[in-house]
């Protein structure tokens, strides 16, 4: 009778430090959601130049990008990196118009 005592202590007291480990304030705070500042600033620290003409909206985890891209590969690229970022949810780049219809050189 002693061991089972003994051994239903031992495995309330690991369930309780499972409960506690998992409802400390730490666990469960959440990103805060990016600037629009701090997106485009992003865009033009790995992008260079190719980032000038495009415009950022974040609207609570959603970033949205519009404006000018050289072509589809910069346009990829920039939703690629946003969505890398912390705290943000989806990015859309259906905004963004290109000056190259496609990533493909064509030699007439």
């Amino acid at each position: 009778m002693k061991k089972l005592f003994t051994t239903v202590s031992k495995s309330t007291a690991f369930m309780a430090v499972v409960v506690i480990t998992f409802s400390t304030p730490g666990f469960s705070e959440t990103v805060p959601y990016p600037t629009a500042a701090s997106v485009q600033q992003v865009l033009v620290e790995k992008m260079g130049a190719k980032a000038k003409d495009l415009s950022v909206t974040v609207d609570q985890g959603a970033v949205n990008l519009s404006g000018w891209a050289q072509g589809p590969r910069e346009v990829h690229q920039a939703r690629y990196l946003v969505s890398k970022l912390p705290g943000v949810e989806c990015a859309y780049s259906s905004g963004v118009r290109t000056w190259v219809a496609t990533d493909q050189t064509q030699v007439f």
